[in-house]
């Protein structure tokens, strides 16, 4: 995984709960991926990336070592990359995001990823 120096702290955040999500899920899967669509896999790494972001910019981080221009500029890379991700038109990042957003937003991450190991796809959600 290659990660670019100089990106801003939430950015490499994100990439790497982004990331990390990949393995877990790999973990839980025992190796093997086999059957799981891609927009499923990477709709719940973005999810991860996403609390991520909104985690480490209300309270996440050690506040007392920026200045308040430099955490209103974190709060406002979050916004933005949220709001591209929430507004995607990618099919496996854009939509995938969104689906898994709404199984997580309506059974939680835990009963989510459970699900995902055991049946190879979301939860259904009653749209």
């Amino acid at each position: 995984m290659l990660v670019l120096f100089g990106k801003p702290d939430v950015e490499i955040g994100a990439i790497l709960a982004h990331e990390m999500m990949h393995v877990s899920l790999l973990q839980r899967l025992k190796g093997c991926t086999a059957g799981l669509e891609r927009s499923v896999e990477e709709g719940i790494c973005e999810v991860m990336a996403y609390m991520w972001m909104e985690w480490y910019c209300f309270g996440g981080f050690d506040s007392s070592y920026k200045t308040s221009v430099q955490a209103q500029y974190t709060r406002a890379l979050k916004d933005y990359m949220s709001k591209r991700m929430k507004r995607s038109k990618d099919e496996i990042y854009g939509q995938g995001f969104r689906d898994a957003m709404e199984a997580v937003s309506k059974f939680g991450l835990i009963i989510t990823l459970d699900h995902i190991v055991k049946n190879r796809c979301l939860p259904p959600c009653a749209k």
